[in-house]
This record gives C-alpha cells, sequence and structure tokens, in this order.
C-alpha cells in the first residue's frame, strides 16, 4: 500500500467519521504498520513522507488518549510525533491542548507560539495563542491576537467569535454580543455560537431571548453538549426543573466533551442532595472522574478541579472530613498556582474551597477579586443556587456583591438593546 493511499484512508476515515476516533486510530497504526513493513523507503524524500505520516498517526493517538484522559499516554504520543516532524503546527496545536488541560500553561504556550510561527496564516493558531496569554491572567497581550486572526480572516468566524469570548471572560457580555453577531454572519449554522447567544442573553436577564436562541440550537444540535447545557439553564431559570435535569443529564452523555466549567454535574448533584439522596450525588461524580476515588489523589488540573471540590462537599454531607480536607488541600493548592482569568482560570474556585473549609471573611475577599477581574459567567446559579455557598447568603457583602453583579448586567442589556438592529433579534419558528 503506497503513501498516497495510505494517507487518502486516513482523510476518509477522518472525514467521513465512519468509527470512534479511538477505532479509526487502531485502524490508521495497523495500516501504518503494514507500509513501513512492505514498503522501504527508496529515497531521503520517500523516508520524509513516511515520517510525516507516521507523525500524524501519533498525533492522532495523542488526541484520542486526550479524550479519553490518558495523558501520560497522550504527552508521549504528541512528543514523537513532534520528534518525527517538528514542523507539524497541528502536532504542536494538539499537545499545547492537552499542556492547557494539565495547567501546563507556559509550556503550552510555547508549543502553540511555534505552531504559529510554523503556520503564520492560520487564524485559530492565532486565537489560541492569544486564549493562553488570557489564561496565564496577560489580557493585554491577548486581545492583539485575536485582531490579527481577523486581520487574516476577515470572512471566517473564529477570529470574531474568540474577540467575543476573551469579552465574555471578563465580563462585558454586551461586547461579546457584538462579536457573536459578526461571526454568526458568516457562519449562521455554528453550533456553538447559537447556543452562545441564548447562554449570553440569560446571563444578561432577557429570558424571552435566551428562550428562543436555545430552542433553535436545540432543534439544529439536539445531540450537541453545549446546546443541552444552555437550554438546561434556561429551564432551570425559569423554574422549569425537571425539563432542566433532563437537558443537563443529555448534555453529559458524551464524556469525552465534559466542560469542565459547566455546572451539570454541580446542578444535578444539588438536585440529589436537597431529596436527601447524598450517595446518588456521590455517584454521579464516581461515573465521570472514577479516578478521583483511587486510594491515590491524581494530579488535580482544570479538567478535575471543580469535581475535586463538589465531591469534597459531598463528602462533608456524609460526614467524611478527613476525604473532604484532603481533596480541599489539593485543589486549594491547584488554585494557587493558576491566575484568575481565563476560561482556565480559577475563576471562584477559591470561593468554594474557603466557604467549604468555614472561612468565609477569605471566600467574600475572593469573590470581591474574581468580580473585580470580571467574573460573570454561572454567575445566577452560583450566588443564588449553589448549596455550597449557602452559608454566605445571609452576609451582608455577599448581597451587595450580588447586586452589584446584577445592576452591572442590567446596564448592559440596555445597552444591546440600543444597538440591536431587527434581524439581530430571535424569533420562534
Amino acid at each position: 500500500m503506497g503513501s498516497a493511499v495510505l494517507a487518502s484512508s486516513i482523510q476518509e476515515l477522518r472525514v467521513r467519521n465512519l468509527f470512534k476516533k479511538s477505532v479509526a486510530y487502531a485502524l490508521i497504526a495497523g495500516l501504518i504498520l503494514q507500509t513501513c513493513a512492505v514498503v522501504a523507503p527508496a529515497n531521503a524524500e520517500a523516508r520524509t513522507n513516511q515520517e510525516d505520516i507516521l507523525a500524524k498517526s501519533h498525533a492522532l493517538e495523542g488526541e484520542t488518549r486526550t479524550e479519553r484522559g490518558r495523558y501520560a499516554e497522550a504527552e508521549q504520543a504528541f512528543k514523537t510525533s513532534i520528534q518525527l516532524n517538528p514542523n507539524n503546527s497541528n502536532s504542536r496545536h494538539l499537545y499545547s491542548k492537552l499542556l492547557y488541560r494539565l495547567g501546563r500553561l507556559e509550556e503550552a504556550l510555547v508549543q502553540i507560539q511555534k505552531a504559529a510561527e510554523i503556520d503564520p496564516l492560520d487564524p485559530l493558531l492565532q486565537t489560541t495563542v492569544g486564549e493562553i496569554f488570557l489564561s496565564l491572567g496577560r489580557p493585554e497581550e491577548a486581545l492583539p491576537l485575536y485582531d490579527r486572526a481577523v486581520e487574516i480572516a476577515p470572512d471566517r468566524s473564529p477570529g470574531y467569535q474568540m474577540r467575543a469570548d476573551y469579552y465574555w471572560g471578563i465580563g462585558k457580555l454586551d461586547k461579546a454580543l457584538q462579536g457573536y453577531r459578526k461571526a454568526w454572519t458568516l457562519d449562521p449554522s455554528n453550533l456553538i455560537i447559537i447556543p452562545g447567544f441564548a447562554h449570553m442573553y440569560s446571563q444578561l436577564g432577557d429570558q424571552s431571548q435566551a428562550f428562543c436562541w436555545a430552542r433553535r440550537g436545540i432543534k439544529a444540535g439536539p445531540e450537541q453538549f453545549y446546546t443541552n447545557y444552555v437550554i438546561a439553564l434556561v429551564h432551570f431559570y425559569a423554574g422549569n426543573a425537571e425539563q432542566a435535569m433532563e437537558h443537563f443529564r443529555s448534555s453529559l452523555k458524551d464524556n469525552a466533551t465534559l466542560n469542565p466549567l459547566s455546572l451539570s454535574i454541580t446542578i444535578l448533584r444539588d438536585h440529589k442532595l436537597q431529596r436527601g439522596h447524598f450517595n446518588e450525588a456521590l455517584t454521579l461524580y464516581k461515573e465521570y472522574y472514577p479516578a478521583l476515588f483511587g486510594n491515590e489523589l491524581p494530579e488535580i488540573t482544570l479538567g478535575n478541579n471543580f469535581a475535586a471540590i463538589g465531591i469534597a462537599f459531598v463528602y462533608q454531607q456524609l460526614g467524611k472530613q478527613e476525604q473532604a480536607n484532603k481533596l480541599l488541600e489539593a485543589s486549594l493548592k491547584y488554585v494557587a498556582n493558576v491566575p484568575r482569568q481565563g476560561w482556565s482560570g480559577n475563576v471562584i474556585a477559591d470561593v468554594l474551597i474557603h466557604t467549604l473549609r468555614g472561612d468565609k471573611q477569605q471566600a467574600l475577599t475572593a469573590l470581591r477579586e474574581a468580580i473585580d477581574a470580571g467574573w460573570r459567567n454561572q454567575w445566577g446559579y452560583e450566588l443564588d443556587f449553589d448549596l455550597i455557598l449557602e452559608p454566605l447568603r445571609n452576609e451582608t457583602k455577599f448581597q451587595a456583591m450580588r447586586d452589584e453583579i446584577k445592576t452591572d448586567l442590567a446596564e448592559q442589556l440596555v445597552r444591546v438593546k440600543a444597538l440591536e438592529k431587527e434581524a439581530d433579534i430571535c424569533v420562534t419558528e
């Protein structure tokens, strides 16, 4: 089997999506081994082509291992891929995503910057560099990269969308909506942008527009994680608890897409705890985060930090304070070494941890810092419903900060409405 046929097989497997990635990788690896055994490289160019194919195979292996949570194996696969072909920008991009997930942001930055140097006209690489800068607490270096992505590809949505996500991450939802609208005009079928509208309108307090966009998202992608997650939130805030729980459960069907910043498990956990189903709440976490229940605690990362805090809370309800303290100490150690801003920042993890440890003043100080840094995402559930924060709700400072966020977002909604055109308004079909 020649390299051209092999490359075609790889492309066919990935584009047509006939198999899950793990199966696709097994087939591809077999094809590559067969090729290497049968076809001896005749010259330097042939050897280079073969190494390139092997590099792509190892990158695909790394991506598959990452999705399955087998991070050490994934890292070795990416290193092998880069060693075989140091100039493959995709391998470095995927490796940077793994490092990002593990909280090794400086290393992730090195890899993604090298990828952007290899392919300087790829807008996605520019936006990813910007995302890592934002996560490192260096927003002044992030925004120009989003602008650069728009400059490279003004007729494509990623630059506008990522720039909007930047504004969303610092609490400027009015500016974020403007960016999403531009991205949507360029990519009206985007299954992230459509529910993104619903998510932002929900946080801004316009539940009518939130419902409309959420329904449109579910119609376009009924099995997609984010669409189910957002319509679940909208139903929850409207008081439709059972419909909300159904969609939260649907959002967890694909473990590979489990977003560490989503509230699906948190809300399902609280739903069970309010009914006294403590062991069911613990089982929920065991299903998605089994490593956190082993004899040895794994490294706390972006991917499992909020789960560790949630498990600690359930342990406390069960009277297992020693197990709870072990998780809280590990989470606090992780949180101390990551910035607050950005999608991989600690957000309000420290607020939750200090509350569970009984330190109300430290929790309130951390909440003040989060709000000043622009934290708004998920504010409605966290401040009004999250059972972990119940000990703070009668505190005057807590109530004042909640009212501050509510007032700020109401003012942002006024600005949004002032700029809305008729075409921007979602109408129920």
